[in-house]
């Protein structure tokens, strides 16, 4: 297993150096079903004022060593941690910029389909990571509720996306896993916790669906469509055929990256500086 994931890395150093754009990183990515809990959805409520039926970007990234010193390459779109560890970003300059400025302001990131389009944190809701963000739960979310019409879609229109019977399902990407190979800073693995919320057909004040949390207490696991999740957690690989969703991974890595960093106290905007130098 070892040997395998350094003949990743190695391979991707190669591919880093002749496209500094966006990278795309090899490592398994685990999805599991997370049967809902009332303490659970409030704690959810609480923390993004509203039902997170789509797509979240959590947590920061494990592994990371203890930050002495910190350069970002424009030119190459890599960092070099403490001198000489190095890690080639997998999204381009641009939209690590996006990423680095809403996580400065805010951590929570991400996307759903409520009575209108709701976009957590502070990226760009007319942006491309959004675009892919909406592409991705609409994707996963069909694969759950409707699998017989499920397609990659150019373009994210929420119709068959909701259960007909008032659920909604929640995609949390995180717990990012880095080592250190040969002087470069990989992703061993990375999880999307998948949990089903059955939701009241009535919305509050500002559109966003509320929680049925009688459904919740009485029939917990939602058996109807858990075995649609469990599927679809069996066939994870699958979906990141699916480029928004294989994007979504990549976003949900550089986020938890640049919150390990702003955990050390690191200014992240900084990092664009014309030096490109953090403390």
């Amino acid at each position: 297993m070892r040997k395998r994931s350094l003949l990743f890395c190695t391979f991707w150093v190669v591919v880093s150096m002749i496209f500094p754009g966006e990278v795309a990183e090899a490592f398994p990515v685990r999805a599991s079903y997370v049967p809902s809990s009332a303490t659970e959805i409030a704690a959810l409520w609480t923390h993004y004022g509203s039902i997170p039926g789509g797509i979240t970007l959590e947590g920061k990234a494990d592994g990371l060593p203890r930050i002495r010193s910190l350069r970002y390459d424009a030119r190459q779109n890599e960092f070099f941690l403490n001198g000489n560890l190095r890690y080639p970003c997998p999204v381009s300059a641009e939209k690590l910029r996006e990423i680095a400025l809403a996580i400065k302001r805010e951590d929570s990131l991400g996307f759903t389909f409520q009575t209108k389009d709701t976009v957590y944190g502070a990226l760009n809701s007319r942006g491309h990571i959004v675009a892919d963000l909406k592409k991705a739960d609409l994707y996963l979310g069909t694969r759950v509720f409707n699998p017989e019409n499920v397609s990659c879609p150019k373009k994210a229109t929420p119709g068959i996306r909701n259960s007909p019977r008032g659920d909604s399902v929640h995609f949390r990407f995180g717990n990012y896993r880095f080592i250190q190979e040969k002087g470069r800073l990989c992703v061993a693995g990375s999880q999307v916790r998948i949990a089903l919320i059955p939701i009241l057909r009535r919305t509050d004040a500002r559109g966003n669906f509320l929680p049925d949390f009688q459904t919740i207490e009485r029939v917990p696991n939602r058996m109807s469509y858990a075995s649609q999740v469990r599927k679809l957690t069996e066939n994870f690989s699958e979906a990141l055929n699916c480029k928004a969703v294989e994007r979504t991974v990549r976003y949900g890595e550089v986020a938890a990256f640049l919150r390990a960093l702003k955990s050390q106290e690191l200014d992240l905007s900084q990092l664009f500086s014309p030096a490109g130098q953090a403390a």
